[in-house]
């Protein structure tokens, strides 16, 4: 993760050394407990490299609740961390002054996620109880395209849609269970688990299961589609 804050931030050094410079806040990221914070800058008359920094806090307004099966139950997830990426756009007008109006795109983007998870167990019976308290960890690596059009509303102000944006996600779900003895049974049942509450896990992820993964983790990979959308404010200059 170090290596990539490294990497973002020579890129970011070297994007804002232009002539022209583009620099946006996206508001509604604040709804899903994000900061969301974007730079766009021109490398021709209608092509642009951007880079979008975000910090997640909490789940903001909409929570995801936690696993709850016979054997599996769970606290809601509250997934904390970082997220990067850079984007590239071509406009589809030439327009050196503002570079407006529709645009076509490809992005990547890095997410660092963590998260504190208690964890009731009950392998035979409700009688039989385990209380485990795991460091959830996620990664994840996408990558898309997308469509979208920057509005000049007044002046130097526009505002950034992103109409559409699929890709495909290649996740990285790990447990550290540094510490706690935890039999192999439950590592199957929290597979079983997801699967029941997120049923299109079965299409894509049938062989779902958590491996050993160093010493003190397990870890699991899913590939999920992905979806970029959105609306920025921003200012040129």
């Amino acid at each position: 993760m170090k290596k990539t804050i490294i990497f973002s931030g020579l890129f970011l050094s070297i994007l804002i050394n232009a002539q022209k410079n583009n620099v946006m806040f996206n508001p509604f990221s604040l709804a899903f407990g994000k900061i969301q914070v974007g730079y766009e800058r021109p490398i021709n008359s209608n092509m642009t490299l951007g880079l979008t920094i975000g910090a997640k806090m909490s789940s903001g307004v909409f929570k995801i609740s936690g696993l709850n099966t016979n054997a599996i139950q769970t606290d809601d997830f509250n997934y904390k961390g970082i997220e990067l990426q850079p984007e590239y756009r071509w406009y589809l007008q030439k327009n050196v002054k503002n570079y407006t109006g529709f645009f076509l795109g490809s992005y990547y983007r890095y997410r660092n996620y963590n998260n504190k998870l208690a964890i009731v167990y009950r392998p035979n019976s409700a009688d039989d109880s385990k209380n485990y308290n795991l460091e959830s960890g996620l990664i994840s690596h996408t990558l898309g395209f997308e469509v979208g059009y920057k509005l000049p509303v007044y002046k130097n102000l526009f505002v950034d849609f992103i109409i559409a944006g699929p890709g495909v996600s290649f996740n990285k779900v790990t447990l550290d269970t540094s510490g706690v003895n935890i039999e192999d049974q439950f590592y199957t049942d929290l597979a079983a688990a997801i699967k029941e509450k997120y049923s299109f896990v079965n299409n894509l992820n049938p062989n779902l299961n958590f491996k050993k993964d160093g010493n003190s983790n397990r870890s699991s990979k899913i590939v999920l589609p992905a979806f970029n959308y959105g609306v920025k404010v921003g200012y040129s200059f």
